[in-house]
């Protein structure tokens, strides 16, 4: 079974409401990033990045590690996913397509997973 159909077989669960203030400022700083990263990649498909753009996504992908120093005793990347899914949902309405925004969310996540490891790396 290669990775696309193992995907086919599980249908991911609509995220409950955020119960805290913390969960509702997470899930609109994943779908910023998100936003961000994506306008990104569509201009360096078309040509190059350029650097409002860059520094649009670096300042996105800072205020989650900001969010993530701030969010101790959370599971912090099992919120972030579920949360920035079901606000790019909400914004995206009928046009969302469940699949991008998954593989756009786990993008962000990644980049997120990164920048902490090198954080935590580098800390005197």
């Amino acid at each position: 079974m290669n990775g696309a159909s193992a995907l086919q077989l599980v249908t991911p669960e609509p995220a409950p409401a955020p119960s805290g203030e913390l969960e509702q400022r997470l899930g609109i700083a994943v779908a910023d990033a998100t936003a961000a990263i994506s306008a990104g990649c569509l201009e360096w498909m078309n040509g190059g990045l350029t650097a409002p753009t860059k520094a649009r996504g670096g300042e996105k992908i800072a205020n989650l590690y900001w969010l993530f120093q701030e969010a101790s005793g959370l599971d912090f990347f099992v919120i972030a996913r579920s949360q920035g899914r079901r606000v790019l949902l909400e914004r995206l309405g009928a046009d969302a397509h469940e699949p991008t925004i998954d593989v756009l969310v786990d993008g962000v996540i990644e980049i997120l997973t990164k920048v902490t490891a090198f954080m935590r790396a580098t800390a005197h």
